[in-house]
């Protein structure tokens, strides 16, 4: 089994052989039993022994689920494990559910007893158990990334896929009779029913025709942001609603006689999260460690949190960390954990945030590799992170700043809630009006991919005051409406880079299909809006006998090639190591969403700072890492620690603001992770470096002995000695404890 599922604890750690190994064998179980772990409620555990000398007469025990059997023991030694009788099933045979729960049971040598049964669905252990096991990927699947087999596989198992080449349900064509004799359109035609026909003088853009501008983005409760703190433009994008949610929820899910969490605190406890996810390769428990154990490890991480925070209080805020105030619904709904914090977040961001005139509309994945799937789970092998969750997500087209969040619950959608599709216009229509709710009657142009193109959808938010351009693809079937293979064969003879328009009608709608000419294919975008004057730089491209022909692109092409990518801009970094999702390891899945919020929310604050911020304000230009290295110290050491408590009778009765009180170090992280500028050759000293590189961003070997990276960053300490982001964590290490014997020297 896995090391890390192990217990008790320290004394696993304690044997080299066996914390330094991923995993142990040769365990030998022995009994079976309701255990506590980590402080948490009991859990149904596995007992066993070990052969290593230090382990004699020691029982080891780890959680049912995290168990592996390699051998079966005889069958007289296998457990009597009690099956619960089933209710019955939906076809009235209560004995043959009863019969597969029993060969269930033989077949397996350990199976989860029968929790004790709850009321409502949504909190009875045993419905959750059996959903848990049922949902389960195989231990022998093996995803090795985006071909037909593994796509196959994961289908014949029952999970979703999205594998970017299935259409649009409205584009899938309906079976229909055959069509009475003259009543057919012409082959060569383009589709006859929306009177669509080539247009030439499309040179006026509708959009700009009805008086709408190009505007930016604004941050409208804020004067002044250059005014505003990091940790106060944080808490602006995550909101403080939420917060007092996660507070309040949090409190009612404490154990009676704990002291409760306040906004102080909480905020403490994601800035401590934060600042793990500064530094890799520490797990969480090195930063806890004591003095004693500091000096005899060679690599320590480099924050000590024990003056922050205990961690017991930590682990027991992370245990029974919650996001909902409601109360759980009476059918089995497997998102009312997370529901609430979504729709919070949606809320917040449509307050504090106004788009600009264009925004982009893609998906963005958060991470879950858990055996046991999370609700909502599904396969995207297109993707970074091919497994998790899907989102729907909007970004601002001018800042990157992601503004709505959608999450893909797919079949796991309760069918008691109220239908996404209420005026069944179709899954991918309602989609978009969902989620462009917050840009009625602003003349935005949303940039859409081949995933959301269907004319239906484009004509639908014109309706609304939404412009939008979606790029045509054929996936399996031309979008309907849409003759693609015709259009294709009247731009045969045109030349590279020619931009043909074909006008139609939907209704009193107007609508149209652009269409360029490219070496090898013909690309197409349709929209409400654009024309065929030419914007941006020239463009070129390389024909097949070498030479080349140069163009500009239409106003359609360009706001699409200029905005598609600003989604997947955020996606990027979000993802970008140390990343908040992987170092957060849980195996609680709302936590991963609370992360994945968390994520989107810093990332949301360094864009806002990069865009609102002066030119010349030195916070403009500070990297993603220093960002948060900033954020956590200050969430660690927030302004509400020295607002005074008061009580229900309007007393002062605590001022707080001092550190917690421990005789263990503390790390000082006051050195900056430097990027060196664009072509530096060398440091002279007085903020002057010589530009002689060849390349603009040309790397350098990390300084450190025994180091191999390349690098372009370095403390800024020592600016021109070329350190990588883990040697860095050594030197801050290194300079904290030289400052702390200093001051033990001048103590004495």
């Amino acid at each position: 089994m896995t090391t890390m599922y192990l217990h008790p604890r320290k004394l696993v750690d304690a044997i080299p052989e066996l914390a330094n190994a991923r995993k142990v064998k040769d365990l030998l179980v022995i009994d079976r039993e309701m255990r506590s772990v980590r402080h948490s409620e009991p859990k149904m555990c596995i007992l066993m022994r070990h052969s290593h000398p230090k382990l004699e007469n020691v029982t080891l025990y780890c959680i049912l689920k995290y168990a592996a059997v390699y051998e079966e023991g005889p069958a007289e030694s296998l457990f009597d494990i009690p099956v619960q009788p089933a209710d019955g099933n939906e076809d009235g045979n209560g004995d043959d559910s009863q019969e597969d729960a029993t060969s269930q049971n033989q077949n397996e040598s350990f199976s989860r007893p029968p929790p004790r049964p709850s009321a409502n669905p949504n909190l009875d252990a045993n419905i959750i158990a059996q959903e848990g096991e049922q949902n389960a990927i195989p231990s022998h699947l093996r995803l090795g990334g985006n071909n037909a087999e593994d796509i196959a596989e994961v289908r014949a198992l029952g999970f979703a896929v999205d594998d970017d080449n299935e259409p649009a349900p409205e584009n899938v064509p309906a079976p229909s009779p055959t069509t009475p004799p003259g009543t057919t359109e012409p082959v060569n035609s383009l589709f006859q029913g929306h009177n669509q026909k080539w247009r030439s003088d499309l040179f006026v853009d509708p959009r700009n025709q009805n008086g709408c501008s190009n505007i930016g983005p604004s941050l409208p409760t804020v004067d002044k942001p250059a005014a505003l703190s990091i940790l106060e433009m944080f808490l602006l994008f995550f909101g403080v609603r939420l917060l007092k949610i996660i507070e309040d929820s949090t409190n009612a899910s404490l154990p009676p006689g704990k002291v409760k969490i306040r906004k102080r605190e909480l905020i403490r406890f994601f800035g401590m999260i934060l600042g793990m996810a500064t530094t890799v390769g520490f797990n969480r428990n090195e930063f806890w460690k004591t003095r004693e154990e500091r000096n005899k490890s060679l690599r320590c991480s480099p924050y000590d949190y024990n003056n922050f925070m205990s961690k017991s209080r930590f682990e027991l805020i992370l245990q029974h960390l919650s996001f909902t105030s409601r109360s759980p619904p009476t059918f089995r709904d497997k998102f009312w954990r997370i529901r609430e914090m979504i729709e919070v977040w949606n809320e917040n961001a449509k307050n504090v945030f106004r788009c600009s005139w264009v925004a982009c509309l893609d998906e963005s994945t958060s991470l879950w590799l858990n055996r046991w799937t999370c609700p909502g789970w599904i396969f995207i092998p297109r993707k970074p992170w091919s497994m998790g969750n899907e989102y729907h997500t909007m970004c601002c087209g001018e800042s990157s700043i992601m503004f709505v969040i959608d999450l893909v619950e797919g079949k796991d959608r309760p069918k008691e809630l109220p239908s996404l599709d209420p005026e069944k216009k179709g899954p991918t229509v309602s989609l978009l009006l969902r989620m462009c709710e917050c840009l009625y009657s602003s003349g935005t142009v949303v940039i859409l991919d081949s995933g959301f193109c269907v004319v239906q959808g484009i004509v639908e938010l014109l309706k609304k005051g939404v412009y939008a351009g979606a790029q045509i693809k054929k996936r399996r079937y031309w979008p309907k409406f849409v003759k693609g293979d015709q259009m294709m064969d009247d731009m045969t003879n045109d030349s590279y880079g020619t931009t043909k328009g074909v006008q139609g009608m939907m209704g009193n709608i107007c609508y149209f299909i652009f269409a360029q000419k490219e070496p090898d294919y013909t690309s197409m975008i349709m929209s409400t809006y654009g024309c065929l004057m030419e914007q941006g730089k020239q463009q070129s491209r390389r024909m097949k006998d070498g030479a080349k022909t140069f163009f500009r692109y239409t106003q359609c092409f360009f706001n699409h090639f200029r905005y598609r990518h600003v989604v997947d801009d955020h996606n990027n970094f979000r993802m970008m190591d140390p990343c908040i999702e992987k170092r957060w390891s849980t195996m609680i899945w709302e936590n991963r969403v609370c992360a994945f919020v968390l994520a989107i929310s810093e990332v949301n604050a360094w864009l806002a700072r990069k865009h609102f911020l002066p030119h010349d304000h030195g916070g403009r230009n500070m990297t993603l890492l220093n960002f948060r290295t900033q954020l956590a110290h200050e969430m660690m050491n927030n302004p509400f620690l020295y607002e005074p408590i008061v009580n229900e009778r309007n007393e002062r009765i605590e001022v707080v603001g001092q550190k917690r009180k421990s005789s263990r170090i503390e790390m000082e992280t006051d050195h900056e992770f430097y990027t060196a500028p664009a072509h530096s050759t060398k440091y002279l000293g007085n903020g002057k470096w010589i530009l002689n590189d060849k390349q603009a961003h040309q790397r350098k070997h990390c300084t450190t002995r025994g180091c191999n990276q390349r690098v372009r960053t370095c403390c800024s300490c020592s600016l021109g000695h070329w350190l990588c982001v883990g040697c860095w964590g050594i030197h801050m290490r290194a300079v904290g404890t030289n400052c702390l014997l200093t001051k033990a020297n001048s103590a004495s």
